[in-house]
């Protein structure tokens, strides 16, 4: 049974499928389809990346220590806040205490990410 590609997969695949094809094929990996190589959750995660990057690009203009705007407090509260759960607060909660060491907590985040990253790869559901 073929799973329905979006548009984005179909243009991905048309610009992109003969080189992921050659990607693949030099790894030794056979992809389902052959003329569709990039599945519909890799172009779904392309997507937020250029997504979340467009919007850092946008941000970081825009950042101010004497003046900040209502975007960089989101995502200031987003980091850390008063209800305790923001990113930081988070990975504080779940790794040692007292550790507020900046590599501690990159490792932490990193780690987190490389295992949602590597489950959506598989295609498997990230709970």
């Amino acid at each position: 049974m073929h799973e329905h590609l979006n548009w984005l997969t179909v243009l991905l695949n048309k610009w992109f499928g003969h080189l992921a094809l050659a990607v693949l094929s030099a790894v030794h990996v056979t992809p389902r389809d052959s003329a569709y190589p990039i599945p519909n959750f890799v172009a779904a995660s392309v997507l937020v990346v250029l997504i979340s990057m467009l919007f850092f690009l946008w941000l970081r203009p825009r950042i101010s220590v004497d003046r900040p705007g209502g975007t960089q407090q989101v995502m200031e509260m987003l980091l850390t806040n008063p209800m305790g759960i923001g990113i930081r607060d988070l990975l504080d909660e779940n790794i040692d205490h007292g550790a507020r060491d900046e590599r501690r907590h990159r490792l932490s985040a990193t780690a987190v990410l490389g295992y949602g990253g590597n489950r959506q790869l598989r295609g498997k559901a990230l709970l």
